[in-house]
């Protein structure tokens, strides 16, 4: 696939990066692509991803590989050239695939979904595919509600997918080699647990898009979903692919338990991921140690929907810290209750690095709190800010959520003044600290207490984020806003049934793409889409249901009962609490737990399991550190790595210096960094075998082994050429030239284009072509060539016409490759048929000619 340098961040379409399995194509082989709706940073975000990718691969008679969605402005290229979308490592077009699999995280990205189905050249719905199409498949949290997705999607795995995964491609790869008809494949595909095929489902509605009833086909019931005993032991990666640019979250993270104790009655999550089960601390150790050295991150992340609640969480943290001092990976919570959140480990998360805190209040009056089952009081909240502003933080995140059930205006006007005293408290203690308050809308998801509860409406929720960004304003006091129309087509979307689908498609077709991203989200597409449905077919799910009433998504069963949810939405109507899921085995109170076949909550195992190797302490006293050296080298930014800015090149480049574990040497403060220097960045899509970086050390080391290592944990395009140590007393400084020498290479079409260069060239040579204009961010520069641009040799063919030439200091606003553009404009393509390598410096630009390197 061809990237043009014109798209943002073109390096989203590499591949090519660290760590990836070493694997090829052969006859036989069950080719699997793990498709995410959403752009590279953000799908490689995501550990789910990882973790299929990872158990796939590990098969020998599987290929697994991936795709995201492109930006729109590489998706409009793509349809521009007729050209199909393509997996990462292998640019294989995605209906030559035998499975297709999407992770479903976010209802507004179902458009998206469908958008690559279609540049993938496969048939939108299932009923259109054949033989030679692959089959689709979906999961993930969205999963539980398939319906307006049915019509599209061939097989929906609903639950924990580490052991379904396989049993999937198994059934996958025995198809393929006997030549098993379609519906045949799917019939084998509803035989395993957990997995649900709308095909075999009859699902039937009124003229209000409401359904009616639900007749499983074939003798088949509901899919109940697929729930892993426990999840220590399960597959998990360590040397895990790293993200060729910054992810949203760039870090390694285990995930250390799965599900949650507390039963707060709004979170779909805490629902449907029951029961909860921790990670064996041993095994979280394991994994922490072996992943930070196999992928060169500078900070780790405990993921779980409550990481407070983790069992040997203080124990745990107290390792991690102690094994984490001496090169400052810092340590990342994303998920704290208020009261879970302890003074020991604030002080255990500062000790190495001030990341951020958020706390979830979720509402404003206690009353609330105790209906959606948020057990914590106000007292708990100014009690937790307080520590964490005294220790030294100066920002607190703040998460609530309007339009809840049995919200009054006294509730959202409870929001502006708890946010509000802790900002006072915040300003009393440093007059430097910060609070940003997060408002979101709630939406009541299937399978949650809530799920009979009807939506808020759009233009209410409108009128009391208004009256928050009224009444929030205080210097220091930062409110972010939900787009609420974002959430009303959530709502739509998460509730609604198999006809929905119709408009789904619609709205795709009408160029809905990325809609969760707030600068492509198009509102009125999607209205005037609606425009030609019902609306009652659009909307019916928006509406309150009758206790007996059939629910879309009635044909998954999560492991809780109906008759649980219920009762807990009748307790949220009166104010009153639930308790927390209690550890104790053989508690039937909601239904998910059995004994009998082994689910039920399970804890970390005792301390006797952690081995001595995962406890040794590098702490470094007190933060001391001896600095004594430097490391510096010279490196190679060709090819591919030229679609690589200067940030993430320079990130790449730090986590090989931590994966060859070089002693790097760290600034001081709260949030300290490593120390090293690079020499001025060059622009996006210049080549360069000259660029310089320098790590200030701890220690010397042998500057060979370093280069070694290095290189081998570097993406392709990026290499050390030269390196040496010296003591820090007398470092060798980077050169300062202000002239350099490059290769400049042109590819022409035909004779009459190669000509028409070599005719440009000796036009510039012999000053003929001196004075241009060049367009800046603030107007036309003139650009004298005979001042900056000088051409040494050059040599004329085809397809590449090449030459050298010296550059001295550009006008302020002009560049390069902007500026050979437009030299050779109409015969040179500045998209592919341009390449500029940056050789060297030299001293003096009037100089002779020097020799070809």
């Amino acid at each position: 696939m061809h990237i043009p340098l014109s798209v943002r961040t073109p390096a989203r379409y590499l591949g090519r990066e660290v760590n990836l399995p070493a694997k090829t194509v052969r006859p036989g082989i069950l080719r699997v692509v793990l498709a995410f709706a959403d752009v590279y940073e953000v799908g490689m975000s995501h550990i789910g991803l990882k973790i299929l990718y990872h158990i796939l691969n590990g098969q020998e008679e599987v290929l697994c590989e991936r795709v995201f969605a492109p930006w729109t402005d590489m998706a409009h290229h793509l349809r521009r050239k007729g050209a199909p979308l393509v997996s990462l490592e292998t640019q294989t077009p995605l209906n030559t695939f035998d499975m297709v699999g999407f992770s479903l995280q976010y209802e507004m990205s179902y458009p998206t979904l469908l958008a690559m189905l279609e540049m993938g050249g496969i048939p939108l719905k299932s009923e259109e595919r054949g033989a030679r199409h692959p089959f689709v498949l979906a999961g993930g949290p969205c999963a539980v509600n398939p319906e307006p997705l049915a019509p599209f999607i061939d097989a929906f795995v609903i639950g924990d997918g580490e052991r379904a995964i396989l049993e999937i491609a198994e059934t996958l790869r025995r198809a393929k080699a006997s030549g098993a008809p379609r519906e045949k494949t799917l019939e084998s595909l509803a035989e395993i647990a957990g997995v649900y095929v709308p095909a075999f489902f009859d699902a039937r509605y009124d003229a209000a898009g409401r359904p009616t009833r639900i007749i499983p086909l074939k003798g088949r019931g509901p899919v109940r979903r697929r729930i892993e005993k426990g999840i220590s032991g399960l597959p998990f990666p360590t040397r895990e692919v790293v993200p060729i640019i910054r992810a949203v979250h760039d870090r390694y993270a285990v995930e250390i338990a799965r599900g949650c104790l507390q039963g707060c009655r709004f979170c779909q999550a805490g629902f449907i991921y029951r029961p909860y089960r921790e990670r064996d601390q041993a095994e979280v150790l394991h994994l922490l140690k072996g992943g930070l050295a196999e992928t060169g991150y500078g900070e780790c992340s405990f993921l779980s929907l409550s990481a407070g609640d983790y069992s040997r969480i203080p124990a745990l943290l107290d390792r991690t810290v102690s094994r984490n001092l001496s090169d400052r990976t810092s340590i990342s919570l994303p998920s704290l209750r208020v009261t879970s959140l302890t003074r020991d480990m604030i002080g255990q998360i500062q000790s190495i690095r001030k990341t951020g805190f958020t706390l979830a209040p979720e509402a404003g009056t206690q009353r609330l709190r105790d209906v959606i089952n948020k057990k914590i009081d106000e007292g708990e909240i100014f009690r937790t800010v307080e520590t964490i502003f005294s220790a030294g933080w100066h920002l607190v995140k703040l998460y609530f959520m309007i339009g809840l059930p049995t919200e009054t205006q006294e509730d959202v006007e409870g929001i502006v003044v708890l946010a509000t005293r802790i900002w006072r408290m915040a300003r009393k203690i440093s007059p430097k600290n910060e609070v940003t308050v997060s408002v979101s809308t709630f939406v009541p998801k299937p399978h949650t207490p809530f799920q009979w509860c009807q939506m808020t409406p759009l233009q209410e929720v409108q009128r009391k984020q208004e009256y928050l960004r009224s009444h929030l304003r205080r210097r220091g006091l930062r409110v972010k806003w939900h787009d609420a129309r974002l959430s009303y087509w959530e709502g739509v979307l998460s509730r609604g049934g198999r006809p929905l689908s119709a408009f789904l498609e619609g709205v795709a077709r009408a160029g809905a793409y990325l809609d969760g991203w707030t600068d492509q989200f198009r509102h009125d597409t999607w209205e005037a889409v609606a425009k030609g449905f019902e609306a009652s077919v659009v909307t019916s799910g928006l509406e309150a249901w009758d206790r007996d009433a059939v629910l879309p998504w009635d044909m998954v069963e999560t492991g809780v009962r109906k008759t649980y949810l219920w009762e807990e939405y009748q307790r949220a109507l009166d104010a009153a609490l639930s308790p927390p899921c209690p550890v104790r085995e053989g508690c039937r109170r909601c239904g998910v737990c059995d004994p009998e076949r082994g689910i039920s909550v399970k804890l970390s195992e005792g301390e006797e399991t952690i081995s001595s190797s995962l406890v040794s302490s590098r702490m470094v006293p007190e933060r001391v550190q001896e600095v004594g050296a430097v490391f510096q080298a010279t490196y190679l930014k060709v090819g591919a790595a030229r679609y690589l800015g200067h940030l993430d090149a320079a990130r790449a480049l730090i986590m090989a210096a931590r994966r060859a574990r070089l002693p790097l040497a760290f600034s001081k403060g709260f949030h300290p960094a490593p120390k090293v220097r690079f020499s001025d960045p060059i622009p996006l899509g210049m080549e360069s075998l000259c660029e310089s970086v320098a790590f200030t050390l701890t220690r010397m080391v042998d500057p060979g082994a370093i280069k070694k290592a290095m290189n081998a944990a570097l993406p392709p395009g990026l290499r050390l050429r030269r390196a040496r140590c010296a003591p820090l007393k007398k470092p060798e400084e980077f050169d300062n030239f202000k002239i350099y020498r490059y290769l400049c290479m042109l590819e022409a079409s035909g004779e009459k284009d190669s000509a028409e260069v070599l005719g440009r060239i000796e036009r510039i040579r012999k000053g003929e072509m001196n004075t241009i204009q060049v367009p800046a961010k603030k107007g036309p520069v003139t650009v004298t060539l005979s001042d900056c641009f000088r051409i040494e040799t050059f040599k004329t063919g085809l397809p590449w016409s090449r030459f050298y030439a010296r550059v001295g200091n550009l006008p302020r606003g002009v560049r390069l490759l902007p500026l050979l553009t437009i030299l050779f404009a109409g015969v040179v393509s500045p998209e592919s048929g341009l390449r500029v390598i940056k050789l060297r410096g030299v001293a003096d630009f009037n100089t002779g000619n020097e020799p070809h390197e």
